[in-house]
C-alpha cells in the first residue's frame, strides 16, 4: 500500500474500487484514521483512479439502464424536483439534487429550487462528486471537501459550489448504480445519522419514481 509501483504491479480493479470507497465520512470515527489513509494514498495516483472511475462509468450494463429510465434527454422532470426540494428540506442543506451520471456527464434530473436558479442541469463529469459514488458503489459523506484528499481539487469544490457533500446510491431494478441523490452545501457540515437516514429514505423514494 505504501508503493504500490515499486513491486512493479498495480492494484486489481476490485482492490481500487473498494479503496475509492474509502473517500465517505465514516460515521465510525474508529475507522477514520484508516479510510483518510487509503483516500491520501490514492491521491498520489490520480491517474490511476480516474481510468478507474471511467472504466466503471463506461460499464455497458449499466449505461443500458441509466438510458433506459428515459430521463437523459432532458425532459420535464417536474416530480423530481420536488422530491430534492423536499430533501433539501428534510435535511436542512441548501441545495439537493437527483444526479444521474453518464459516462462523460452528469444531468441533474431533479434539483431544488435553489440550485434550479443557480446550476445548469448537464455538466462535465469532471465537476460531478457523484461520480465517486457510482464509481465506488457506496455511500458518500464528506464534511469538509476542501481538506478531503480526492476532492479537494474538484472544480465544484475548489469554486466554492460544494463544501459539504452527502450522496446515495440510485439503483436500477437490475441493480445498476444510475445515479445518486445528493445534498450538499457551501459551508462545512458535519452530517448526523438522522440525516444520513433521511437520505437513504428519499433515495427509496426517488427510485419508485424512477423505476416505478
Amino acid at each position: 500500500m505504501d508503493d504500490w509501483t515499486s513491486a512493479g504491479e498495480a492494484p486489481s480493479l476490485d482492490i481500487l474500487e473498494g479503496l475509492i470507497a474509502a473517500v465517505a465520512d465514516p460515521a465510525d470515527e474508529n475507522h477514520a484514521p484508516v479510510a483518510r489513509r487509503f483516500a491520501e494514498q490514492l491521491s498520489k495516483h490520480r491517474g490511476t483512479v480516474e481510468k478507474v472511475i471511467e472504466a466503471s462509468l463506461r460499464n455497458p450494463d449499466r449505461l443500458a439502464a441509466l438510458h433506459e429510465t428515459g430521463l437523459m434527454s432532458g425532459g420535464a422532470t417536474c416530480r423530481l424536483d420536488r422530491i430534492a426540494e423536499l430533501t433539501a428540506e428534510a435535511l436542512g442543506t441548501g441545495y439537493a439534487a437527483i444526479t444521474l451520471v453518464d459516462s462523460d456527464s452528469q444531468f441533474l434530473a431533479g434539483c431544488s429550487v435553489a440550485a434550479a436558479a443557480a446550476y445548469v442541469r448537464r455538466r462535465p463529469i469532471e465537476v460531478s462528486v457523484s461520480r465517486f459514488v457510482v464509481a465506488s458503489g457506496h455511500p458518500l459523506f464528506v464534511a469538509d471537501a476542501t481538506v478531503h484528499p480526492l476532492l479537494g481539487n474538484n472544480p465544484a469544490v475548489r469554486s466554492g459550489e460544494v463544501l459539504a457533500f452527502a450522496g446515495v446510491l440510485l439503483l436500477s431494478d437490475t441493480l445498476q448504480a444510475v445515479g445518486t441523490l445528493c445534498a450538499w452545501d457551501t459551508h462545512p457540515h458535519r452530517w448526523s445519522s438522522g440525516q444520513r437516514q433521511l437520505l437513504e429514505d428519499f433515495a427509496e423514494l426517488t427510485r419508485a419514481n424512477i423505476f416505478a
